[in-house]
């Protein structure tokens, strides 16, 4: 993550890296290989703070842009999400393949207790 060289990256014979893919890098033809990941502050795509039900119109964002990374065969992290159980399960529900926390018991208390259909 950070500074991303793409192109170096790209003209590589054999690549033992992949680049941290942005919303904005979807839709350029960069193959999973080179960029297994896309990453974005969580505000960014969404303006929820994670208490009460998330709007629809932020839902739709959310679900927006994970359809999209999905659909070129790439996993998505939002960091600096709201860190908390509710929070947790509207990503987990929307099929955002990775969640960032600094709960770690809390969280894997939440994936491995009554959410058995989380992945």
């Amino acid at each position: 993550s950070g500074n991303r060289p793409i192109q170096t990256v790209q003209q590589e014979n054999k690549c033992y890296v992949g680049i941290d893919g942005r919303p904005e890098d979807l839709g350029k033809g960069y193959s999973s290989a080179l960029m297994p990941f896309v990453s974005e502050n969580f505000m960014k795509v969404c303006q929820w703070n994670g208490e009460d039900a998330i709007p629809a119109q932020e839902l739709k964002k959310l679900t927006t842009l994970i359809d999209q990374a999905h659909a070129e065969d790439k996993k998505l992290r939002l960091w600096a999400s709201p860190d908390n159980r509710n929070t947790w399960e509207v990503l987990r529900k929307a099929k955002a393949d990775l969640i960032n926390t600094d709960k770690l018991a809390e969280l894997e208390e939440f994936l491995t207790q009554g959410n058995t259909d989380s992945h």
